[in-house]
């Protein structure tokens, strides 16, 4: 469904007026003369802007005959696993963002495609299914004011700020994570749980910074090249949302960093405990190895039978039970049966 979230009207009679009310302004364009587009006649009247929330045949139609968008741009917005790029098409630029959702009970994390067509006269969004961004961005809009009488730009500036700003909760969330699981390895819980988590932030760290990369170089582009689309001024905030790229880029190689550091630690505490298991087990024999010798050497053929003396079979049985208690007791001494973290 199309929608137009707000426009601004040129002066009219020394006034100014702003719609923000969903598809006003589309019945409108029943009047438009011959050989003009749908939004080229709405750019006519003031800036505009329109989301799409679907990705339908009536959208992309209208894409097509209402915008006169080239059409790999519109494939680009049908086909999902778009990469983020920003590309030129003579007087406007088209924009592939991503923003990322992370459900932390699930241990899922999404990412949705927000579609950008721009120029000085219009901002189209286009993106599949409900977006909440497009939604809590159009309230803070509501709240503060129409942005559109700053220019479109201003538009383009807050989807990019919002967008980039709603991965410091992700990770966030994804730090206190890691640092749960450094807990875990500490008290030795479930070792599977353990090593799953590593694993999953891991990845999806890795899978948030090969996203961004793109995404900061068109920030960056944005901000150098020489063209008439970005005003000056809002080129200083567009700065600040580099910069904004540039932490998260930090924090992702420190979080990475520090999950390589955590997954160190966990084979440490695997190798500790293999290895207190073994001592264990060489213990135990080293305790049964004196009863082995005594009862191999007395198993054997002897001429005589030795037990013949009754005493000699009393002090065979006491041995056989003193040297595996002296050897528990001294095992005991030297805290040999103690785990390290007992």
């Amino acid at each position: 469904m199309k929608r137009i979230l707000f426009t601004e009207f040129f002066p009219e009679e020394n006034r100014e007026k702003s719609v923000a009310n969903p598809c006003q302004m589309l019945p409108e364009t029943d009047d438009k003369p011959p050989g003009f587009s749908e939004l080229e006649w709405l750019c006519t009247k003031g800036l505009v802007w329109i989301d799409l929330d679907s990705t339908e045949v009536e959208d992309m139609d209208f894409l097509a005959r209402g915008c006169n968008f080239h059409p790999l741009a519109i494939e680009d917005c049908i086909n999902k696993n778009q990469r983020p790029k920003l590309d030129e098409y003579g007087s406007y630029l088209f924009i592939v963002l991503h923003r990322f959702q992370y459900n932390i009970e699930k241990k899922i994390l999404r990412n949705n495609e927000i579609h950008i067509f721009f120029n000085e006269k219009f901002v189209v969004t286009v993106h599949q299914n409900e977006e909440p961004s497009i939604e809590q961005l159009r309230g803070r809009c509501m709240t503060h004011g129409n942005p559109l009488s700053r220019g479109t730009d201003q538009i383009l500036y807050m989807l990019f700020d919002h967008t980039v700003d709603s991965n410091f909760p992700i990770l966030d969330k994804m730090s206190e994570e890691i640092v749960r699981i450094e807990s875990q390895i500490l008290v030795n819980q479930d070792s599977q749980q353990t090593i799953a988590g590593i694993l999953f932030l891991k990845r999806n760290l890795t899978r948030i910074r090969r996203i961004l990369s793109p995404q900061r170089e068109i920030v960056n582009s944005l901000i150098r090249r020489d063209n008439s689309f970005l005003s000056p001024k809002i080129q200083i905030y567009f700065r600040d949302v580099y910069d904004h790229l540039s932490r998260i880029y930090e924090t992702i190689d420190m979080d990475r960093d520090l999950l390589g550091n955590t997954m160190d630690a966990y084979f440490s505490v695997i190798s500790q405990r293999t290895n207190d298991i073994v001592k264990r087990l060489t213990l135990i024999n080293l305790i049964f190895m004196p009863l082995t010798f005594l009862t191999g050497f007395f198993g054997m053929n002897f001429t005589t039978i030795p037990y013949e003396n009754a005493p000699l079979l009393y002090v065979t049985i006491g041995l056989m039970y003193l040297i595996p208690i002296g050897m528990i007791f001294w095992f005991r001494k030297k805290h040999w049966f103690k785990t390290p973290n007992a």
